[in-house]
């Protein structure tokens, strides 16, 4: 049914399935090459080998998309399509990589590096991660055998210290923003909501009773992760709320007047606003890092910061453990209480080793 030969260092299996003749290389030793050959006569007899049957690119992406936009979210599909036309641009350049077969770690590596000439490395490791979404789904429709994105090693990225707002900035950009956003400037800063959490955001999501806000999955969108949670009310915000329902004629907390996408109007009008009032390196995010910053310097503990903002995991969150240094030594000086406490111990006893 198949045989083993050797090409100069390396060993060989040759094999017929499907129809078609294949041959794969093993190593440089005959053993393992034989054992692999029987492992793949017995799975032919068995029908239960897997040839992978390859697949045009351009096919390919199309099939993908087709089954993504029945999947996931628009905003999901949205990222699909952006990185897929960003490296259908780069593989443009190279007609010979027509087929999934023909991407190969290699390509991807040098994909990775014409990319650093635009955007940042992390940047790069977000498309990574995506390809690596869509060459699994190959993998799992038996397109390809392997996953090439498994083997293209990430950016190692450090982690920014994020950039939040200061009081004078806070009041500039409320006392100077139009009405029409000075809401949404408020939700965010007394929240730490994303943006995209903001726009989806309606009354049925509001307990004026628990005074909380529930941040919940809708027909066509989802939180980050799908994980829900619940926001407290502050004072000030409930005031505003208040009268926001009694002025709201809709089920949207927020008024969109038509906007097809707000969290992107929304992006969009404050960074007009900063560029006007000379507010440097922020965007609507720093409403959330500035919602995290305060909290933590005023002492309130990382896991419930950690609840508040919606992370996975607290690795995320201790991006913001810096800015209470008092925390590490107020640790620290308990070690002085305890020392004292046995020195004024072993004064008063014997101390026996």
């Amino acid at each position: 049914m198949g045989s083993v030969f050797k090409r100069g260092k390396y060993w060989y299996i040759d094999y017929y399935a499907d129809g078609k003749r294949h041959r794969i290389s093993h190593g440089k030793l005959k053993k393992f090459a034989e054992l692999r050959l029987k492992e793949i006569e017995l799975q032919i007899v068995r029908e239960e080998l897997r040839i992978p049957k390859d697949s045009a690119i351009d096919e390919f992406f199309e099939n993908f998309l087709v089954y993504a936009e029945a999947h996931v979210m628009p905003k999901t599909l949205e990222r699909y399509v952006t990185v897929i036309n960003c490296f259908e641009r780069y593989r443009s350049r190279f007609k010979s990589v027509n087929f999934l077969s023909k991407v190969t770690p290699t390509f991807l590596e040098d994909f990775k590096l014409s990319r650093l000439k635009k955007v940042s490395k992390g940047t790069i490791n977000h498309d990574l991660k995506i390809l690596g979404i869509i060459f699994r789904w190959a993998v799992d429709h038996n397109l390809i055998k392997k996953n090439p994105v498994k083997e293209v090693r990430r950016f190692k990225v450090d982690m920014k210290q994020p950039r939040f707002f200061s009081p004078e900035e806070i009041r500039k950009i409320l006392k100077c923003c139009s009405e029409k956003w000075y809401s949404s400037y408020m939700i965010l800063l007394h929240t730490g909501m994303r943006r995209g959490e903001l726009a989806n955001l309606e009354w049925d999501d509001v307990d004026f009773e628990r005074k909380v806000i529930k941040i919940t999955t809708k027909e066509r969108w989802s939180p980050k992760g799908k994980r829900e949670r619940e926001i407290s009310i502050n004072d000030e915000l409930f005031d505003l709320l208040l009268k926001m329902r009694k002025e709201s004629n809709g089920s949207s907390v927020v008024e969109k007047n038509n906007v097809k996408r707000y969290d992107r109007a929304l992006w969009e009008n404050f960074w007009r606003l900063a560029k006007k009032l000379g507010i440097k390196n922020v965007n609507i995010h720093t409403f959330r890092h500035t919602f995290a910053s305060y909290l933590i310097m005023s002492g309130v503990d990382l896991v419930t910061v950690m609840e508040l903002l919606g992370h996975r995991d607290i690795t995320t969150t201790m991006r913001y453990a810096h800015l209470k240094p008092s925390h590490k030594h107020w640790a620290v000086n308990r070690i002085c209480s305890i020392s004292r406490t046995d020195t004024i111990w072993s004064q008063s006893k014997k101390y026996v080793m």
